[in-house]
């Protein structure tokens, strides 16, 4: 059965119901529900790739800006630096309950870099498929980055970070 709740007139000190604490509370409930839809984790590897790509940009800019390497060159050295930063983010956060450490983190870095690498590709021919029947260049480009983020995460979600 139900038991009822009777609170009493506070005699003396202050309620440590504060407005972080209802924040908290809320953000916590929103994420609960989303979660039952979206795992919590495929959210956080997004925004960790988020992360990624504002700093793809960056440092992108910063070797072309300063003419030290040719654009391929350039393009490949900042996305593995890219890849690295994002493995240390997803094993710090996203997958911190099967964190990675010692030989393992390495072996995970190896499974990571590989898997993010066939995603890229995989990205631009899904990307360039999209161009040659006839979407735009922005639609086509965005499919390939969603494609390849959802490859990303469910190999890695599988093989480099099995036990999450």
């Amino acid at each position: 059965g139900e038991i009822p709740i009777k609170f009493l007139k506070r005699h003396s000190g202050e309620s440590k119901l504060r407005k972080l604490i209802l924040i908290q509370f809320i953000w916590t409930f929103v994420l609960r529900y989303i979660e039952r839809y979206i795992p919590l984790t495929f959210i956080v590897f997004c925004l960790v790739g988020s992360l990624g790509y504002l700093l793809h940009f960056l440092i992108l800019s910063y070797f072309l800006d300063q003419d030290f390497f040719p654009f391929s060159i350039a393009q490949l050295i900042t996305s593995y630096v890219v890849m690295l930063n994002n493995f240390w983010l997803n094993n710090a956060f996203t997958f911190s309950a099967s964190k990675l450490r010692g030989i393992e983190f390495f072996n995970g870095l190896l499974k990571f870099m590989f898997f993010c690498s066939l995603g890229a590709f995989f990205s631009l021919a899904i990307a360039s498929y999209m161009l040659t029947i006839q979407f735009s260049p922005i639609v086509s480009g965005m499919v390939g980055a969603i494609s390849a983020s959802l490859w990303n995460y469910v190999l890695n979600y599988k093989f480099t970070w099995k036990n999450s």
